[in-house]
């Protein structure tokens, strides 16, 4: 009876070994199917967004006056917006900050309204117009000799599935030419 009751303890002891092991078995594939799904979610939206940021990263969207519609009036100037890129960019906010004086009258960083105020989408090769002047309701003076507009133009925008946004920033400055109108000049962006 002894004997008996000794094999059934070792039998016994030997299924607990597989039991166990079995389960040891179980719990590290769970470990390999949490770890490679935790990876996975880690790096789908690297992997996605990497296309996205390097069209941020590496985007031509250059910023051109086209001149005013009343060329002796620099507050109707017109700028294009162009997307030289391979991707398209999103939700476009065109900014511009007037520094002007003429006929006496003085403008100090003063935010324009712009039209549109701002372009969902600019495909590449896509060249949208955005204006400004368009909400300002004075109607100046004559230029004369001394006076200026001084704008600085900034856009910023987003690639597809990027959050953050990168601003461009171009410093433009109407003086007159010989023939009395008033044509814009790029110059340096001064640190703020």
């Amino acid at each position: 009876m002894g004997d008996s009751r000794k094999r059934k303890r070792a039998r016994a002891k030997r299924l607990r070994g597989k039991i166990r092991s079995g389960s040891q078995k179980l719990q590290r594939k769970r470990r390999r199917k949490i770890l490679i799904i935790s990876a996975l979610t880690v790096l789908i939206p690297v992997v996605v967004s990497l296309p996205s940021a390097i069209s941020v990263l590496t985007a031509r969207v250059p910023i051109t006056p086209l001149g005013s519609i009343n060329p002796a009036n620099p507050l109707t100037a017109r700028f294009q917006v162009a997307n030289e890129g391979s991707f398209s960019i999103y939700d476009v906010t065109p900014e511009f900050l007037l520094n002007a004086q003429w006929g006496g009258m003085v403008l100090k960083n003063n935010k324009v309204g712009i039209k549109p105020p701002w372009i969902h989408e600019i495909e590449p090769g896509s060249k949208p117009v955005t204006f400004i002047g368009r909400f300002i309701t004075l109607t100046p003076a004559p230029f004369e000799k001394d006076d200026f507009v001084d704008v600085v133009v900034t856009i910023s925008f987003r690639a597809k599935f990027t959050w953050w946004r990168k601003p461009i920033t171009r410093r433009y400055f109407a003086q007159r030419n010989k023939t009395g109108e008033m044509e814009w000049v790029e110059i340096s962006v001064q640190p703020k």
